[in-house]
């Protein structure tokens, strides 16, 4: 591999584990915790490419998926996803303080549960969604009314 090849993968691995970062909520202890634990590292910048490679793979096991890439036909749409539109409400409901945990494994926790009562069985996985518009929706309303009670109530009280 180039040299600049090589800076680009890591500067990719950097990027990849600030992003797992805050999709798994990690505050700046435990993320150093976790760097240190991982590599004997508190930064990335002190990282060679097998520590930052063995950071990403923790936070894999720890629940975060890569963003899959998209298509160049997907790519340039402009219209979310009834599933995209659910993870940024579920995303502006943690910052706003309804949910405690923002990440993405209780989000699908949260739409099993939600989808359960509508098929009896639930939907495992939020991206299974794109599948049953009937189901995206309900979760979508499902969703915005408990934002919208929260927010009309004020309470302020994080709950998942």
């Amino acid at each position: 591999m180039t040299d600049r090849r090589a800076g680009d993968y890591r500067r990719r691995l950097i990027a990849q584990i600030h992003i797992a970062k805050a999709f798994l909520g990690l505050d700046e202890d435990a993320y150093r915790v976790l760097l240190r634990t991982e590599t004997g590292n508190s930064s990335c910048s002190d990282m060679t490419v097998p520590q930052l490679v063995r950071v990403v793979g923790r936070m894999r096991l720890s629940g975060w998926k890569p963003a899959r890439r998209l298509s160049p036909m997907s790519a340039h749409r402009k219209d979310k996803s009834l599933v995209d539109k659910i993870r940024a409400l579920w995303i502006d409901m943690g910052a706003a303080g309804i949910v405690a945990d923002a990440s993405e494994p209780a989000l699908e926790r949260w739409v099993k549960r939600q989808t359960a009562k509508a098929n009896g069985i639930g939907v495992d996985r939020l991206d299974w969604l794109e599948r049953d518009r009937r189901l995206a929706v309900m979760v979508l309303e499902s969703l915005k009314g408990w934002r919208a009670r929260r927010l009309r109530g004020s309470e302020g009280q994080p709950h998942d």
